[in-house]
């Protein structure tokens, strides 16, 4: 597991002191295909990182947006870290899956602890919430 958190787009610029500490309080689960992991508006304490398989996000407003996470290293469920700390996207297994489960407490102790490295955290979070929105917006563009 210590070498899935190092290749995590959450962790890059990280030391490997830190995200072996990561690793330690974390947890590696499987999924079967079709699992329901969370649904919009629950209430969010993990994130994940996918290690193998696929996720399907799926946002829905007036209609249905899906954004897929299927590439190693890939996180997810980044609200989390991020108040009101409520889910925006319900995830849903679309072949059997194996991800890294990491707490919001795990997170937001290693970032008060290592504040230099948790700006890299925050920063790494940002651009994934970043990229994620340009792929809701492209998705909508596409399909509208």
């Amino acid at each position: 597991m210590f070498e899935t958190v190092q290749e995590s787009e959450l962790f890059k610029g990280v030391s490997p002191r830190v995200r072996t500490e990561i690793a330690i309080g974390s947890e590696e689960m499987t999924f079967p295909k079709d699992t329901i992991l969370f649904k919009a508006g629950d209430n969010a304490q993990d994130i994940y990182e996918l290690v193998e398989g696929s996720v399907d996000l799926m946002a829905m407003e007036k209609d249905i947006v899906h954004l897929k996470v299927s590439r190693g290293g890939q996180i997810f469920g980044w609200a989390a870290l991020v108040e009101p700390y409520e889910r925006t996207a319900t995830a849903k297994c679309t072949a059997d899956t194996k991800v890294v489960r990491m707490s919001r407490d795990l997170i937001e102790r290693t970032i008060e602890r290592n504040p230099h490295e948790g700006l890299a955290i925050l920063k790494n979070l940002m651009a994934i919430i970043a990229h994620r929105l340009r792929e809701a917006y492209a998705f909508i563009q596409y399909n509208s």
